[in-house]
Protein backbone atom coordinates (compact mmCIF):
# COMPACT_ATOMS: atom_id res chain seq x y z
CA UNK A 1 0.00 0.00 0.00
CA UNK A 2 1.20 3.39 -0.89
CA UNK A 3 1.62 5.45 1.99
CA UNK A 4 -0.77 8.96 2.71
CA UNK A 5 1.51 12.01 2.06
CA UNK A 6 0.73 15.76 2.34
CA UNK A 7 3.33 16.67 -0.21
CA UNK A 8 1.31 17.37 -3.73
CA UNK A 9 2.87 16.40 -7.03
CA UNK A 10 4.03 20.08 -8.38
CA UNK A 11 6.74 19.08 -10.32
CA UNK A 12 5.08 18.80 -13.42
CA UNK A 13 3.32 22.00 -13.27
CA UNK A 14 6.68 23.48 -12.03
CA UNK A 15 8.48 22.03 -14.84
CA UNK A 16 5.21 23.66 -17.56
CA UNK A 17 5.89 26.91 -16.19
CA UNK A 18 9.53 26.58 -16.65
CA UNK A 19 9.70 25.27 -19.80
CA UNK A 20 7.49 28.47 -20.87
CA UNK A 21 8.96 30.87 -19.65
CA UNK A 22 12.16 29.38 -21.64
CA UNK A 23 10.08 29.77 -25.16
CA UNK A 24 9.08 33.25 -24.16
CA UNK A 25 12.64 34.02 -24.18
CA UNK A 26 13.63 32.38 -27.19
CA UNK A 27 10.94 33.90 -29.07
CA UNK A 28 11.91 37.06 -27.37
CA UNK A 29 15.41 36.90 -29.05
CA UNK A 30 16.12 38.55 -32.27
CA UNK A 31 16.13 36.35 -35.17
CA UNK A 32 19.18 36.33 -37.76
CA UNK A 33 17.50 36.92 -41.47
CA UNK A 34 19.21 35.80 -44.56
CA UNK A 35 20.94 38.98 -46.23
CA UNK A 36 20.02 37.68 -49.37
CA UNK A 37 16.05 38.04 -48.32
CA UNK A 38 16.28 41.17 -47.50
CA UNK A 39 18.10 42.43 -50.77
CA UNK A 40 15.94 40.51 -52.47
CA UNK A 41 12.51 42.04 -50.86
CA UNK A 42 14.18 45.27 -51.38
CA UNK A 43 14.99 44.62 -54.92
CA UNK A 44 11.01 43.84 -55.43
CA UNK A 45 10.02 46.79 -53.72
CA UNK A 46 12.14 49.43 -55.54
CA UNK A 47 10.64 47.33 -59.19
CA UNK A 48 7.51 47.82 -58.08
CA UNK A 49 7.49 51.06 -57.21
CA UNK A 50 9.46 51.95 -60.22
CA UNK A 51 6.63 50.32 -61.96
CA UNK A 52 3.91 52.33 -60.33
CA UNK A 53 5.21 55.80 -60.97
CA UNK A 54 6.16 54.98 -64.47
CA UNK A 55 2.41 54.35 -65.33
CA UNK A 56 0.81 56.88 -63.11
CA UNK A 57 3.12 59.00 -65.24
CA UNK A 58 2.07 57.85 -68.54
CA UNK A 59 -1.42 57.46 -67.40
CA UNK A 60 -1.79 61.20 -66.61
CA UNK A 61 0.23 62.23 -69.78
CA UNK A 62 -2.71 60.59 -72.52
CA UNK A 63 -4.26 63.45 -74.03
CA UNK A 64 -2.80 66.67 -72.45
CA UNK A 65 -3.11 68.27 -76.01
CA UNK A 66 -7.12 69.94 -76.58
CA UNK A 67 -8.20 72.10 -78.91
CA UNK A 68 -7.67 75.80 -77.61
CA UNK A 69 -10.78 77.89 -76.73
CA UNK A 70 -10.77 79.76 -80.00
CA UNK A 71 -10.98 76.82 -82.29
CA UNK A 72 -13.77 75.09 -79.71
CA UNK A 73 -17.44 74.17 -81.30
CA UNK A 74 -20.51 76.57 -80.48
CA UNK A 75 -23.12 74.50 -78.90
CA UNK A 76 -26.55 77.07 -79.46
CA UNK A 77 -27.86 77.80 -75.96
CA UNK A 78 -25.71 75.53 -73.90
CA UNK A 79 -25.16 78.09 -70.61
CA UNK A 80 -29.13 78.50 -70.47
CA UNK A 81 -29.37 75.75 -68.48
CA UNK A 82 -33.69 76.66 -67.51
CA UNK A 83 -33.93 76.63 -71.44
CA UNK A 84 -33.10 72.70 -71.05
CA UNK A 85 -35.56 71.55 -68.41
CA UNK A 86 -38.75 70.79 -70.20
CA UNK A 87 -36.53 68.27 -72.20
CA UNK A 88 -35.19 66.02 -69.52
CA UNK A 89 -38.57 64.42 -69.10
CA UNK A 90 -39.54 64.05 -72.60
CA UNK A 91 -39.97 60.66 -73.87
CA UNK A 92 -38.81 59.61 -77.37
CA UNK A 93 -38.91 56.66 -79.16
CA UNK A 94 -34.94 55.01 -79.97
CA UNK A 95 -34.81 51.93 -82.08
CA UNK A 96 -38.59 51.21 -81.69
CA UNK A 97 -38.12 51.07 -77.38
CA UNK A 98 -39.32 54.50 -75.04
CA UNK A 99 -36.24 56.14 -73.43
CA UNK A 100 -36.34 59.09 -71.21
CA UNK A 101 -34.65 61.86 -73.17
CA UNK A 102 -31.98 62.78 -70.54
CA UNK A 103 -31.04 59.61 -70.01
CA UNK A 104 -30.29 58.85 -73.72
CA UNK A 105 -27.82 61.98 -74.10
CA UNK A 106 -25.62 60.76 -70.70
CA UNK A 107 -25.33 57.51 -72.65
CA UNK A 108 -25.23 58.68 -75.65
CA UNK A 109 -22.20 61.57 -75.59
CA UNK A 110 -20.85 59.14 -72.99
CA UNK A 111 -20.19 56.46 -76.02
CA UNK A 112 -19.70 58.68 -78.38
CA UNK A 113 -17.09 61.25 -76.35
CA UNK A 114 -15.92 59.00 -73.50
CA UNK A 115 -16.79 62.20 -71.16
CA UNK A 116 -20.63 62.79 -69.90
CA UNK A 117 -20.30 66.17 -69.91
CA UNK A 118 -18.22 66.81 -73.55
CA UNK A 119 -16.06 70.17 -72.91
CA UNK A 120 -18.48 70.90 -69.57
CA UNK A 121 -21.39 71.09 -71.49
CA UNK A 122 -24.65 69.68 -70.46
CA UNK A 123 -25.12 66.62 -73.00
CA UNK A 124 -29.03 67.72 -74.19
CA UNK A 125 -27.76 70.65 -76.21
CA UNK A 126 -24.96 68.64 -77.21
CA UNK A 127 -27.23 65.99 -78.50
CA UNK A 128 -29.49 68.27 -79.56
CA UNK A 129 -27.02 70.29 -81.71
CA UNK A 130 -25.93 66.97 -83.17
CA UNK A 131 -30.07 66.10 -84.24
CA UNK A 132 -30.53 69.78 -85.29
CA UNK A 133 -26.94 70.23 -87.64
CA UNK A 134 -27.75 71.46 -90.88
CA UNK A 135 -24.34 72.96 -91.70
CA UNK A 136 -25.26 76.33 -91.04
CA UNK A 137 -23.10 76.40 -87.72
CA UNK A 138 -19.34 78.02 -88.80
CA UNK A 139 -17.52 74.61 -87.08
CA UNK A 140 -19.68 71.89 -87.96
CA UNK A 141 -19.64 68.66 -85.71
CA UNK A 142 -18.87 65.82 -88.93
CA UNK A 143 -15.06 68.22 -88.99
CA UNK A 144 -15.10 68.44 -85.27
CA UNK A 145 -12.76 66.71 -83.15
CA UNK A 146 -15.53 64.64 -81.41
CA UNK A 147 -15.17 60.56 -81.13
CA UNK A 148 -13.36 59.01 -78.40
CA UNK A 149 -9.91 57.62 -79.11
CA UNK A 150 -7.00 57.37 -76.62
CA UNK A 151 -5.08 54.72 -78.79
CA UNK A 152 -1.92 56.02 -80.33
CA UNK A 153 -1.11 53.76 -82.95
CA UNK A 154 -4.57 54.42 -84.57
CA UNK A 155 -4.14 58.09 -84.58
CA UNK A 156 -1.02 57.76 -86.54
CA UNK A 157 -2.88 55.37 -88.85
CA UNK A 158 -5.76 57.91 -89.03
CA UNK A 159 -3.79 61.02 -90.18
CA UNK A 160 -0.79 59.76 -91.90
CA UNK A 161 0.93 61.55 -94.95
CA UNK A 162 -1.86 64.10 -94.10
CA UNK A 163 -4.41 62.53 -95.91
CA UNK A 164 -7.34 63.78 -95.05
CA UNK A 165 -7.75 67.27 -93.88
CA UNK A 166 -7.72 68.43 -90.38
CA UNK A 167 -7.77 71.77 -88.34
CA UNK A 168 -5.72 70.01 -85.50
CA UNK A 169 -2.00 70.62 -85.10
CA UNK A 170 0.48 67.63 -85.42
CA UNK A 171 1.03 67.47 -82.15
CA UNK A 172 -2.92 67.75 -81.25
CA UNK A 173 -3.52 64.58 -84.00
CA UNK A 174 -1.35 62.39 -82.58
CA UNK A 175 -1.61 63.05 -78.60
CA UNK A 176 -5.13 64.03 -78.38
CA UNK A 177 -8.15 62.61 -77.90
CA UNK A 178 -10.50 62.70 -80.05
CA UNK A 179 -10.66 62.73 -83.78
CA UNK A 180 -12.77 63.98 -86.60
CA UNK A 181 -15.89 61.61 -87.89
CA UNK A 182 -15.00 62.81 -91.48
CA UNK A 183 -11.78 61.64 -90.78
CA UNK A 184 -12.90 58.75 -89.88
CA UNK A 185 -15.46 58.40 -92.35
CA UNK A 186 -13.11 58.21 -95.13
CA UNK A 187 -10.40 56.26 -93.24
CA UNK A 188 -12.75 53.78 -92.70
CA UNK A 189 -14.09 53.72 -96.24
CA UNK A 190 -11.30 54.10 -98.38
CA UNK A 191 -7.77 53.07 -96.53
CA UNK A 192 -9.03 50.39 -93.77
CA UNK A 193 -6.96 50.17 -90.73
CA UNK A 194 -6.40 46.55 -89.29
CA UNK A 195 -9.18 45.07 -87.59
CA UNK A 196 -9.16 45.09 -83.83
CA UNK A 197 -10.93 46.02 -81.00
CA UNK A 198 -9.91 49.55 -80.83
CA UNK A 199 -10.90 50.31 -84.54
CA UNK A 200 -14.24 48.34 -83.92
CA UNK A 201 -15.13 50.97 -80.90
CA UNK A 202 -14.09 53.78 -82.82
CA UNK A 203 -16.39 52.37 -85.75
CA UNK A 204 -19.27 51.61 -83.28
CA UNK A 205 -18.94 55.39 -82.32
CA UNK A 206 -19.08 56.60 -85.59
CA UNK A 207 -22.07 54.53 -86.56
CA UNK A 208 -23.81 55.97 -83.38
CA UNK A 209 -23.01 59.46 -84.01
CA UNK A 210 -24.32 59.59 -87.95
CA UNK A 211 -27.98 57.57 -86.93
CA UNK A 212 -28.21 60.48 -84.28
CA UNK A 213 -27.36 63.15 -87.12
CA UNK A 214 -29.64 60.78 -89.44
CA UNK A 215 -32.64 61.12 -86.92
CA UNK A 216 -33.12 57.98 -84.74
CA UNK A 217 -34.44 60.01 -82.40
CA UNK A 218 -38.27 59.61 -82.98
CA UNK A 219 -40.84 61.50 -81.10
CA UNK A 220 -43.12 60.80 -82.92
CA UNK A 221 -45.20 61.23 -86.31
CA UNK A 222 -47.81 62.64 -88.13
CA UNK A 223 -48.23 65.97 -89.96
CA UNK A 224 -48.24 67.68 -86.72
CA UNK A 225 -44.76 66.79 -86.19
CA UNK A 226 -43.59 67.72 -89.05
CA UNK A 227 -44.55 71.02 -88.89
CA UNK A 228 -43.69 71.33 -85.06
CA UNK A 229 -40.30 70.07 -85.87
CA UNK A 230 -39.45 72.37 -89.12
CA UNK A 231 -40.25 75.14 -86.45
CA UNK A 232 -38.42 73.80 -83.84
CA UNK A 233 -35.44 73.68 -86.22
CA UNK A 234 -36.23 77.30 -87.64
CA UNK A 235 -36.14 78.72 -84.26
CA UNK A 236 -33.09 76.83 -83.18
CA UNK A 237 -30.83 78.25 -85.60
CA UNK A 238 -32.44 81.72 -85.20
CA UNK A 239 -30.23 82.33 -82.27
CA UNK A 240 -33.39 83.94 -80.44
CA UNK A 241 -33.71 81.78 -77.04
CA UNK A 242 -37.54 83.18 -76.23
CA UNK A 243 -38.48 81.68 -79.89
CA UNK A 244 -36.22 78.63 -79.04
CA UNK A 245 -37.96 77.97 -75.98
CA UNK A 246 -41.89 78.73 -77.89
CA UNK A 247 -41.17 76.45 -80.27
CA UNK A 248 -39.74 73.57 -77.99
CA UNK A 249 -42.51 73.88 -75.98
CA UNK A 250 -45.14 73.21 -78.62
CA UNK A 251 -42.74 70.63 -80.39
CA UNK A 252 -43.18 68.65 -77.10
CA UNK A 253 -46.88 68.76 -76.36
CA UNK A 254 -47.11 67.74 -80.41
CA UNK A 255 -45.08 64.82 -79.21
CA UNK A 256 -46.65 63.70 -76.01
CA UNK A 257 -49.90 63.62 -78.30
CA UNK A 258 -48.55 61.40 -81.33
CA UNK A 259 -46.75 58.88 -78.81
CA UNK A 260 -49.60 58.68 -76.54
CA UNK A 261 -47.18 56.98 -74.11
CA UNK A 262 -50.29 56.97 -71.09
CA UNK A 263 -52.23 54.17 -72.96
CA UNK A 264 -49.30 51.81 -71.86
CA UNK A 265 -49.29 50.90 -68.41
CA UNK A 266 -46.40 48.99 -68.61
CA UNK A 267 -44.47 51.16 -70.61
CA UNK A 268 -45.40 54.14 -67.86
CA UNK A 269 -43.80 52.66 -65.39
CA UNK A 270 -40.70 51.66 -66.40
CA UNK A 271 -40.50 55.16 -67.51
CA UNK A 272 -41.28 56.18 -63.96
CA UNK A 273 -38.32 53.94 -62.44
CA UNK A 274 -36.23 55.42 -64.90
CA UNK A 275 -37.44 58.99 -63.88
CA UNK A 276 -36.58 57.95 -60.69
CA UNK A 277 -33.23 56.50 -61.19
CA UNK A 278 -32.04 59.56 -62.81
CA UNK A 279 -33.67 62.30 -60.27
CA UNK A 280 -32.28 60.45 -57.16
CA UNK A 281 -29.20 58.08 -58.28
CA UNK A 282 -29.27 55.56 -55.78
CA UNK A 283 -26.54 53.75 -56.57
CA UNK A 284 -24.27 57.30 -55.46
CA UNK A 285 -26.20 57.06 -52.11
CA UNK A 286 -25.33 53.58 -51.47
CA UNK A 287 -21.59 54.48 -52.34
CA UNK A 288 -21.65 57.61 -49.86
CA UNK A 289 -23.04 55.36 -47.15
CA UNK A 290 -20.93 52.58 -47.71
CA UNK A 291 -17.72 54.82 -47.12
CA UNK A 292 -19.81 56.51 -43.91
CA UNK A 293 -19.96 52.82 -42.82
CA UNK A 294 -15.88 52.50 -43.27
CA UNK A 295 -15.67 55.69 -41.04
CA UNK A 296 -17.66 54.81 -38.15
CA UNK A 297 -15.87 50.92 -37.99
CA UNK A 298 -12.93 53.13 -38.40
CA UNK A 299 -13.58 55.50 -35.58
CA UNK A 300 -14.85 52.20 -33.76
CA UNK A 301 -11.60 51.42 -32.88
CA UNK A 302 -11.85 54.18 -29.82
CA UNK A 303 -12.45 52.50 -26.81
CA UNK A 304 -14.45 55.37 -25.47
CA UNK A 305 -16.88 55.36 -28.26
CA UNK A 306 -16.23 51.93 -29.26
CA UNK A 307 -20.37 50.44 -29.06
CA UNK A 308 -21.76 54.02 -30.47
CA UNK A 309 -20.04 53.80 -33.48
CA UNK A 310 -19.95 50.78 -33.82
CA UNK A 311 -23.60 50.55 -34.32
CA UNK A 312 -23.62 53.42 -36.00
CA UNK A 313 -21.60 52.05 -38.41
CA UNK A 314 -23.79 48.54 -38.96
CA UNK A 315 -26.96 51.14 -38.97
CA UNK A 316 -24.77 52.08 -42.10
CA UNK A 317 -24.73 49.14 -43.38
CA UNK A 318 -28.01 48.32 -43.84
CA UNK A 319 -28.90 52.10 -45.32
CA UNK A 320 -26.02 50.80 -47.98
CA UNK A 321 -27.64 47.40 -48.98
CA UNK A 322 -31.31 49.12 -49.32
CA UNK A 323 -30.19 51.80 -51.36
CA UNK A 324 -28.31 48.78 -53.24
CA UNK A 325 -30.93 46.91 -53.43
CA UNK A 326 -33.24 49.31 -55.26
CA UNK A 327 -30.86 50.36 -57.77
CA UNK A 328 -30.30 47.16 -58.55
CA UNK A 329 -34.03 46.40 -58.81
CA UNK A 330 -34.96 49.36 -60.18
CA UNK A 331 -32.29 49.21 -63.18
CA UNK A 332 -34.11 46.00 -63.87
CA UNK A 333 -37.18 46.70 -64.18
CA UNK A 334 -35.93 50.34 -66.51
CA UNK A 335 -34.22 47.91 -68.98
CA UNK A 336 -36.95 45.35 -69.46
CA UNK A 337 -34.19 42.67 -68.62
CA UNK A 338 -34.04 39.87 -66.11
CA UNK A 339 -32.01 40.60 -62.97
CA UNK A 340 -28.38 40.52 -63.66
CA UNK A 341 -28.37 41.29 -66.85
CA UNK A 342 -25.27 43.30 -67.60
CA UNK A 343 -22.43 44.51 -66.07
CA UNK A 344 -23.46 47.47 -63.60
CA UNK A 345 -26.18 44.96 -61.93
CA UNK A 346 -23.82 42.41 -61.46
CA UNK A 347 -21.19 45.11 -59.25
CA UNK A 348 -23.93 46.48 -57.69
CA UNK A 349 -25.17 42.79 -56.27
CA UNK A 350 -21.63 41.97 -55.93
CA UNK A 351 -21.03 45.15 -54.10
CA UNK A 352 -23.77 44.12 -51.46
CA UNK A 353 -22.79 40.46 -50.49
CA UNK A 354 -19.36 41.82 -49.91
CA UNK A 355 -20.69 43.75 -47.48
CA UNK A 356 -23.25 41.59 -45.98
CA UNK A 357 -21.15 38.82 -45.69
CA UNK A 358 -18.35 41.18 -43.71
CA UNK A 359 -21.31 41.95 -41.58
CA UNK A 360 -22.41 38.89 -40.89
CA UNK A 361 -18.95 37.46 -40.23
CA UNK A 362 -17.95 40.32 -37.91
CA UNK A 363 -21.28 39.58 -36.07
CA UNK A 364 -20.29 35.60 -36.14
CA UNK A 365 -16.67 36.21 -34.90
CA UNK A 366 -17.12 39.34 -33.15
CA UNK A 367 -14.42 41.16 -34.91
CA UNK A 368 -15.23 44.59 -36.32
CA UNK A 369 -12.36 43.92 -38.84
CA UNK A 370 -14.61 42.20 -40.83
CA UNK A 371 -16.94 44.72 -41.21
CA UNK A 372 -14.52 47.57 -41.93
CA UNK A 373 -12.83 45.35 -44.84
CA UNK A 374 -16.37 44.69 -46.43
CA UNK A 375 -16.99 48.28 -46.26
CA UNK A 376 -13.71 49.33 -47.69
CA UNK A 377 -14.24 46.88 -50.56
CA UNK A 378 -17.74 47.29 -51.42
CA UNK A 379 -17.04 50.90 -51.41
CA UNK A 380 -14.78 50.38 -54.59
CA UNK A 381 -17.54 48.13 -56.03
CA UNK A 382 -19.48 50.77 -55.79
CA UNK A 383 -17.22 53.39 -56.86
CA UNK A 384 -16.62 51.62 -60.36
CA UNK A 385 -20.47 51.07 -60.61
CA UNK A 386 -21.45 55.22 -60.40
CA UNK A 387 -17.90 56.13 -62.24
CA UNK A 388 -18.16 53.38 -65.15
CA UNK A 389 -22.31 53.02 -65.42
CA UNK A 390 -22.69 53.53 -69.05
CA UNK A 391 -19.72 51.31 -69.85
CA UNK A 392 -20.62 48.69 -67.45
CA UNK A 393 -24.93 48.50 -69.05
CA UNK A 394 -24.07 46.16 -71.95
CA UNK A 395 -24.43 42.23 -70.98
CA UNK A 396 -21.29 40.71 -69.79
CA UNK A 397 -19.80 38.01 -71.32
CA UNK A 398 -18.19 36.55 -68.36
CA UNK A 399 -21.05 36.09 -66.87
CA UNK A 400 -22.91 32.64 -67.16
CA UNK A 401 -25.08 32.76 -70.07
CA UNK A 402 -27.55 29.88 -70.91
CA UNK A 403 -30.98 29.88 -72.76
CA UNK A 404 -34.22 31.34 -71.27
CA UNK A 405 -35.86 28.65 -70.01
CA UNK A 406 -32.34 27.61 -68.58
CA UNK A 407 -33.62 27.22 -64.40
CA UNK A 408 -30.54 26.97 -63.53
CA UNK A 409 -28.86 29.79 -65.07
CA UNK A 410 -29.65 32.11 -61.98
CA UNK A 411 -29.36 29.55 -59.07
CA UNK A 412 -25.91 29.39 -61.11
CA UNK A 413 -25.31 33.17 -60.76
CA UNK A 414 -26.38 33.25 -57.03
CA UNK A 415 -23.70 30.79 -55.95
CA UNK A 416 -20.78 32.75 -58.61
CA UNK A 417 -21.19 36.03 -57.65
CA UNK A 418 -21.43 35.15 -53.61
CA UNK A 419 -18.37 33.09 -54.15
CA UNK A 420 -16.09 36.22 -55.83
CA UNK A 421 -17.71 38.13 -52.75
CA UNK A 422 -16.45 35.87 -50.28
CA UNK A 423 -13.00 35.56 -52.30
CA UNK A 424 -12.65 39.73 -52.50
CA UNK A 425 -13.57 39.91 -48.42
CA UNK A 426 -10.23 37.45 -48.44
CA UNK A 427 -8.62 39.52 -49.98
CA UNK A 428 -9.34 43.07 -48.48
CA UNK A 429 -8.68 41.49 -45.19
CA UNK A 430 -5.00 40.81 -46.55
CA UNK A 431 -4.37 43.89 -47.67
CA UNK A 432 -5.47 45.82 -44.74
CA UNK A 433 -3.03 43.62 -42.43
CA UNK A 434 -0.30 44.02 -44.96
CA UNK A 435 -1.01 48.21 -44.67
CA UNK A 436 -1.55 47.85 -40.94
CA UNK A 437 2.09 45.94 -40.97
CA UNK A 438 3.15 49.04 -42.68
CA UNK A 439 2.54 51.51 -39.73
CA UNK A 440 2.07 49.35 -36.37
CA UNK A 441 3.00 45.46 -35.80
CA UNK A 442 0.18 43.76 -34.47
CA UNK A 443 0.67 41.03 -31.78
CA UNK A 444 1.66 37.47 -32.86
CA UNK A 445 -1.78 36.79 -31.08
CA UNK A 446 -3.36 39.29 -33.41
CA UNK A 447 -1.65 38.01 -36.43
CA UNK A 448 -3.33 34.68 -35.99
CA UNK A 449 -6.38 35.96 -35.22
CA UNK A 450 -6.65 37.90 -38.84
CA UNK A 451 -5.51 34.64 -40.40
CA UNK A 452 -8.50 33.17 -39.10
CA UNK A 453 -10.26 35.92 -40.31
CA UNK A 454 -8.51 35.89 -43.71
CA UNK A 455 -9.20 32.30 -43.95
CA UNK A 456 -13.14 31.73 -43.68
CA UNK A 457 -14.20 33.81 -46.92
CA UNK A 458 -11.81 31.52 -48.60
CA UNK A 459 -13.37 28.42 -47.44
CA UNK A 460 -16.72 29.84 -48.02
CA UNK A 461 -15.89 31.10 -51.63
CA UNK A 462 -14.41 27.38 -52.34
CA UNK A 463 -17.44 25.77 -51.09
CA UNK A 464 -19.75 28.39 -53.30
CA UNK A 465 -17.69 27.35 -56.52
CA UNK A 466 -17.34 23.79 -55.66
CA UNK A 467 -21.03 23.69 -55.75
CA UNK A 468 -21.45 26.15 -58.64
CA UNK A 469 -18.80 23.68 -60.70
CA UNK A 470 -20.80 20.53 -59.76
CA UNK A 471 -24.02 22.88 -61.23
CA UNK A 472 -22.35 23.49 -64.49
CA UNK A 473 -21.26 20.26 -64.96
CA UNK A 474 -25.40 19.73 -64.64
CA UNK A 475 -26.15 21.76 -67.65
CA UNK A 476 -23.43 21.08 -69.85
CA UNK A 477 -24.87 17.26 -69.42
CA UNK A 478 -28.37 18.97 -69.71
CA UNK A 479 -27.92 21.22 -72.97
CA UNK A 480 -24.93 19.16 -74.34
CA UNK A 481 -22.50 22.41 -74.53
CA UNK A 482 -19.10 22.01 -75.27
CA UNK A 483 -17.07 24.93 -75.88
CA UNK A 484 -15.44 27.07 -73.56
CA UNK A 485 -17.04 30.66 -72.76
CA UNK A 486 -14.45 31.13 -70.10
CA UNK A 487 -16.97 32.98 -68.13
CA UNK A 488 -16.95 33.85 -64.64
CA UNK A 489 -17.87 30.35 -63.65
CA UNK A 490 -15.42 28.23 -65.67
CA UNK A 491 -12.63 30.79 -64.81
CA UNK A 492 -13.44 30.12 -61.39
CA UNK A 493 -13.71 26.43 -61.52
CA UNK A 494 -10.02 26.52 -63.72
CA UNK A 495 -7.96 29.12 -61.64
CA UNK A 496 -9.60 30.27 -57.95
CA UNK A 497 -11.35 26.79 -57.02
CA UNK A 498 -7.47 25.00 -57.18
CA UNK A 499 -5.60 27.83 -55.60
CA UNK A 500 -7.82 28.72 -52.92
CA UNK A 501 -8.18 24.95 -52.38
CA UNK A 502 -4.04 24.46 -51.84
CA UNK A 503 -4.22 27.61 -49.96
CA UNK A 504 -6.60 26.23 -47.10
CA UNK A 505 -4.71 23.18 -47.88
CA UNK A 506 -1.33 24.31 -46.71
CA UNK A 507 -2.90 26.46 -44.09
CA UNK A 508 -4.09 23.36 -42.31
CA UNK A 509 -1.10 21.54 -42.71
CA UNK A 510 0.81 24.50 -41.30
CA UNK A 511 3.05 25.58 -44.07
CA UNK A 512 1.60 28.82 -44.47
CA UNK A 513 2.37 30.87 -41.30
CA UNK A 514 -0.25 34.17 -40.95
CA UNK A 515 1.87 36.98 -42.38
CA UNK A 516 3.11 34.59 -45.60
CA UNK A 517 -0.71 34.09 -45.83
CA UNK A 518 -1.56 37.27 -46.30
CA UNK A 519 1.26 37.94 -48.36
CA UNK A 520 -0.07 35.05 -50.72
CA UNK A 521 -3.52 36.37 -50.74
CA UNK A 522 -2.66 39.68 -51.89
CA UNK A 523 -0.06 38.96 -54.80
CA UNK A 524 -2.03 35.71 -55.67
CA UNK A 525 -5.30 36.67 -55.88
CA UNK A 526 -3.82 40.07 -58.28
CA UNK A 527 -2.41 37.40 -60.18
CA UNK A 528 -5.09 35.41 -61.01
CA UNK A 529 -6.99 38.39 -62.14
CA UNK A 530 -4.68 39.35 -64.33
CA UNK A 531 -4.52 35.74 -66.14
CA UNK A 532 -7.90 36.21 -66.53
CA UNK A 533 -7.70 40.05 -68.02
CA UNK A 534 -4.79 38.50 -70.55
CA UNK A 535 -7.71 35.82 -71.44
CA UNK A 536 -10.13 38.09 -72.38
CA UNK A 537 -8.32 40.20 -73.76
CA UNK A 538 -7.22 37.39 -75.98
CA UNK A 539 -10.60 36.58 -76.86
CA UNK A 540 -11.63 39.53 -77.47
CA UNK A 541 -13.78 40.17 -73.52
CA UNK A 542 -15.52 42.71 -72.21
CA UNK A 543 -13.22 43.95 -69.05
CA UNK A 544 -13.17 47.38 -70.76
CA UNK A 545 -13.93 50.86 -69.23
CA UNK A 546 -13.60 53.61 -72.01
CA UNK A 547 -10.73 52.92 -73.12
CA UNK A 548 -8.10 50.43 -73.58
CA UNK A 549 -5.29 52.04 -72.44
CA UNK A 550 -6.91 52.80 -69.64
CA UNK A 551 -8.05 49.64 -68.64
CA UNK A 552 -4.81 48.20 -68.87
CA UNK A 553 -2.93 50.63 -67.32
CA UNK A 554 -5.07 50.01 -64.15
CA UNK A 555 -5.03 46.24 -64.25
CA UNK A 556 -1.15 46.51 -64.51
CA UNK A 557 -1.15 48.83 -61.54
CA UNK A 558 -3.64 47.16 -59.44
CA UNK A 559 -0.87 44.01 -59.70
CA UNK A 560 2.65 46.07 -59.27
CA UNK A 561 0.40 47.86 -56.29
CA UNK A 562 -0.06 44.52 -54.50
CA UNK A 563 3.10 43.23 -55.40
CA UNK A 564 4.39 46.55 -53.73
CA UNK A 565 2.31 46.29 -50.66
CA UNK A 566 3.50 42.79 -49.90
CA UNK A 567 7.02 43.76 -50.53
CA UNK A 568 7.00 46.59 -47.93
CA UNK A 569 5.57 44.75 -45.80
CA UNK A 570 7.82 41.70 -45.78
CA UNK A 571 10.58 44.45 -45.03
CA UNK A 572 8.74 45.98 -42.01
CA UNK A 573 7.69 42.14 -40.96
CA UNK A 574 10.89 40.32 -40.97
CA UNK A 575 13.48 43.60 -40.96
CA UNK A 576 11.93 46.07 -38.59
CA UNK A 577 13.33 47.47 -35.68
CA UNK A 578 9.65 46.28 -33.83
CA UNK A 579 9.04 43.44 -36.24
CA UNK A 580 7.02 40.81 -35.46
CA UNK A 581 9.13 37.41 -33.80
CA UNK A 582 7.11 34.64 -35.40
CA UNK A 583 6.18 34.74 -39.36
Amino acid sequence: MRPKTSVRPVIAKVRRQHLTELLRRWRRQPRKRSPLLFWTLLSLALLSDSGLLFFAVRLLSVGESSPPAERRILVPYAPNAALWEPMRHWVVRVDGRLRLFESFCRETVSRITGEERFEGHDPLPVVVSWMLDDGTNPVQWDNYPCLRCDDTELRVYLYREGRYPSRMTAEEQIHGRYVEPAVVRSSLRTHKPPLDRKTAELGERLKLFDRICGGCVDGGLGAEMQTARAALSEAYHSGDADLFAAALSDYLAASQRALRVEETPVECRRLAWESWLQDYTPARYALYLSLLAATFFAAATIRQWHRSFLLAGRLACLSCLGCSATAFLGQAIRDGTPPIGDGCQAILLFSALVMALGLFLAVLFRDGFLALTGALVSSLGLFAANRWSLALTDPWSSLPRGAAADGCLPVQLLLVLPAYAALALAWGVAVLTLARILFTSPSFERMGRLATLCIWPIRVGVALLAASALLDCYRIMQQGLSSLSLDAQEMGTLLFLPGCTALIYARRCGWLPPFRLMAVVVVGFAFLAAIWYAVLRERGGDLYLGSVFATDTAIYMAGLLSLSLAAHAALRFYFGKQGIVVA
